[in-house]
């Protein structure tokens, strides 16, 4: 359903309903790792006196620009591009499930984000494709997913300072 209704959409209702989507995928992954650790800032990478403004720029707009353009720029439409020319079929999932594998082992803090990270990875994934097959009607795959990325990291940094 949400599908069918992401490739009917707007190009604005596509981005605000991805970025909710990714907000609520995030506080969930946020809820899961507290369960885990009993503590959601435990295992953060980050703490209060990592939050310069140099952090903060890296963690919400370099960062997520180049992790989009690897992960689900690069990677999924290669692979996906790969498969066809040698195998005759373009399979998405494949190319989505090795890019996040990929994704999450570059998140490699604690094995619960290693977790969170590859789940967010599927999501990047799933709206890099979606995006693709709507780039006719001018959503890029790179600034939607970058978006939303950055909206998410900045979101766990507000957790962060919120809980320190």
């Amino acid at each position: 359903m949400i599908h069918k209704f992401l490739l009917k959409t707007t190009p604005f209702y596509f981005l605000v309903t991805i970025s909710l989507i990714g907000i609520l995928l995030s506080f969930s992954m946020a809820f899961i790792e507290s369960y885990f650790v009993n503590d959601i800032t435990v295992e953060s990478s980050m703490n209060l006196q990592d939050l310069t403004v140099g952090a903060i720029v890296d963690a919400v707009l370099i960062s997520p620009f180049i992790e989009t353009f690897i992960f689900q720029y690069m990677l999924i439409f290669g692979i996906s591009s790969i498969l066809e020319k040698r195998f005759s079929f373009k399979s998405y999932p494949l190319a989505i499930l090795i890019s996040a594998l990929l994704f999450g082992a570059i998140h490699c803090d604690s094995f619960s984000y290693v977790i969170s990270a590859f789940i967010m990875g599927i999501y990047f994934g799933y709206i890099a494709v979606v995006s693709e097959v709507l780039r006719k009607q001018k959503i890029s795959v790179l600034v939607s997913v970058f978006f939303v990325h950055a909206l998410v990291n900045l979101i766990s940094i507000l957790i962060v300072f919120y809980y320190q």
